[in-house]
């Protein structure tokens, strides 16, 4: 989806949401954003937009999104321009972001890969 200028719009709009009793297996592609409230295991979500984890949500899957922000459990792959970990938000998995925030109360456990350029490292001689 390209804007006026040509550049990707990412969706504000929330195709899907799985709702605080439902269970969700399998592969889910949308262009829209994906809200969790209920489970989602062992699955791949992948979309323009962004993926909420919502704070009773536990997720265990692989996510390709633009932002995730996660107040919820997640556990698993994210590969997103942006990752969020919400005080009471959990992550358990590998990581691969241009940005990555983590608030007080949040908890992060597993590896974290930045694709942005390394600054030069001002200890090397």
């Amino acid at each position: 989806m390209l804007g006026k200028s040509g550049i990707k719009k990412i969706p504000e709009t929330v195709d899907v949401v799985i709702g605080p009793g439902a269970t969700f297996k399998g592969d889910l592609k949308c262009e829209g954003s994906i809200k969790i409230e209920g489970e989602v295991l062992d699955s791949v979500l992948e979309t323009p937009g962004n993926v909420v984890v919502a704070p009773e949500a536990k997720a265990k899957c692989e996510v390709k999104a633009d932002v995730v922000s996660i107040s919820g459990a997640f556990k698993g792959k994210i590969d997103a321009r942006r990752v969020e970990v919400i005080r009471g938000g959990k992550v358990f998995g590998e990581v691969h972001v241009d940005s990555f925030l983590i608030e007080e109360g949040g908890f992060f456990s597993g590896g974290l890969f930045m694709r942005s350029e390394a600054p030069e490292d001002p200890f090397e001689e």
